[in-house]
């Protein structure tokens, strides 16, 4: 195992080690992706893998939660948390890229959680906002600036 190797696996542990070989192994089996925006066309497609973006398992559709909107707009107090419904992890949008290595052509939809706040009459999207699910500590609970700063990425961002 190489250094940078060692490194990131004491960060992640074993199985980040694992995990990152494993990557290299299937990146010289493919050989380097290119982008369609860099595609040279035409091009010879023998298979085409449509994978979809990972999902929260662990939330049911239906259930309540509080959001608190990063965006400004018409009828929206800043810094105001919402009550809201879990809608699930929507697509927000696609990628894809060409492995002329192998002749795949792969297309991976990005998801992100999507809330519906009634008192906006919108769908806010977990990426646009703070969130949790609504249980008995946070039932009438506002998310303040100070549990955003507790946010373990939020830290990781200030550092």
């Amino acid at each position: 195992m190489d250094e940078e190797t060692k490194k990131v696996g004491e960060i992640g542990g074993d199985n980040m080690a694992e995990m990152l070989g494993q990557l290299s192994k299937e990146i010289s089996r493919r050989g380097d992706p290119v982008l369609l925006e860099e595609i040279e066309y035409p091009i010879e497609v023998q298979s085409v893998k449509v994978r979809e973006g990972s999902g929260m398992d662990t939330i049911k559709v239906g259930t309540p939660v509080r959001v608190r909107p990063c965006f400004e707009t018409t009828g929206h107090k800043p810094k105001t948390t919402y009550d809201g419904v879990f809608l699930g992890e929507m697509p927000c949008g696609m990628t894809s890229a060409y492995w002329p290595k192998i002749k795949e052509l792969t297309v991976v939809s990005s998801c992100n959680p999507a809330m519906y706040v009634p008192a906006l009459k919108r769908v806010v999207w977990g990426m646009e906002s703070f969130w949790s699910r609504v249980d008995k500590e946070t039932k009438d609970k506002d998310i303040t600036d100070e549990d955003i700063s507790n946010t373990p990425y939020v830290k990781a961002l200030k550092k």
